[in-house]
């Protein structure tokens, strides 16, 4: 090897080396951050219910009596509307005596009142006088609330049909009249054993049919899935809502609450079908699968490998892998 080779080679072998030992830049990226938080969420399933109602109902006495009237005419009648009333044995001349004792004492006690202001009468035969006629009127009154408590009502309205007619007299649990309309709705929904499962009594549901919207909550869960392999869900709507039997509606039940992590929906980035955030690991990004909970204004609610205090980036996220140098803005 002549001696211009020997050179050529040796600087080379020597600019290998400078560049070995000389410092690769690494070019961070720009990106803002933002703190992760804890907070409950509430997830929504969202369903069909078909509203239902008992819509027929017998009315009976609530004790032994004699059935009065006046009757209502055969046919349709508003709810709240008075169908009969039931006096025990006795109480009609109980309540006649009893006001006729009241019409009675008063009329003493007035008369003895104008003799005491003209002198022939004492203080003390009017303070008798009226304290007698207090006592006829609260045992009035005490009758004429035992007849109240016996008034059979429609408790919604609907079509009458007397079974008994007024003036018999009849045993507790006869019935008298029967009703045929729309009772207090409630709505029927069908979800999968998994569902069921979280569902508890009372839980909220929101419904939206026909135009309006309004609350609701869960009065029973089903214990058994035979029907198609479907648990029943009974719902009880507002008693104001105006729902028809038979209708479709859209019921929203709300699951119970669980805690997620709460990040700026900028933070999510989507590989396919899977999620992921990036989080600032001592400068460099650190990516964490996450599982979506759900998003509400701006908002995503996400579990997966996180700790309340985590800074995750927000914006610049899409241009990072992991292990990605990072220059975090204020």
């Amino acid at each position: 090897m002549n001696h211009r080779v020997r050179r050529l080679l040796g600087c080379v072998i020597l600019s290998l080396i400078a560049m070995s030992a000389w410092p690769v830049p690494a070019w961070a990226v720009p990106v803002t951050v933002a703190t992760v938080r804890v907070s409950p969420y509430v997830k929504h399933v969202g369903l069909l219910g078909q509203v239902k109602s008992a819509g027929r109902i017998t009315l009976s006495a609530p004790m032994a009596g004699l059935v009065m009237g006046p009757p209502l005419p055969a046919g349709m009648v508003r709810a709240g509307a008075v169908i009969a009333r039931i006096a025990p044995p006795g109480l009609p001349a109980q309540l006649h005596a009893a006001e006729a004792q009241v019409r009675f004492a008063d009329r003493t006690r007035q008369r003895d009142e104008r003799l005491f202001r003209s002198g022939n009468l004492s203080a003390a035969t009017v303070s008798s006088d009226t304290n007698i006629w207090k006592q006829a009127v609260a045992r009035l009154l005490a009758l004429q609330a035992e007849a109240a408590s016996q008034t059979l009502t429609a408790p919604f309205a609907g079509d009458l049909d007397y079974l008994i007619a007024p003036g018999g007299i009849v045993a507790a649990g006869t019935a008298i009249a029967r009703l045929s309309g729309r009772g207090h709705p409630w709505i029927r929904v069908l979800v999968p054993p998994s569902t069921a499962r979280l569902l508890r009594a009372h839980g909220a549901a929101t419904i939206r049919g026909g135009g309006w919207r309004g609350r609701g909550s869960i009065t029973s869960v089903g214990r058994s899935a035979r029907r198609s392999g479907l648990v029943s869900v009974v719902v009880a709507p507002s008693p104001h809502d105006d729902l028809l039997p038979g209708e479709w509606v859209s019921v929203a039940l709300d699951l119970p609450p669980r805690n997620g992590f709460v990040v700026p929906l900028g933070a999510v980035v989507m590989h396919g079908s899977a999620a992921m955030v990036f989080v600032d690991a001592d400068g460099k990004a650190g990516g964490v699968a996450v599982t979506i909970l759900g998003v509400h204004g701006g908002e995503v609610w996400i579990e997966g490998d996180l700790h309340a205090g985590d800074r995750v980036v927000v914006r610049g996220s899409t241009r990072l892998e992991a292990g990605s140098p990072l220059e975090i803005s204020p």
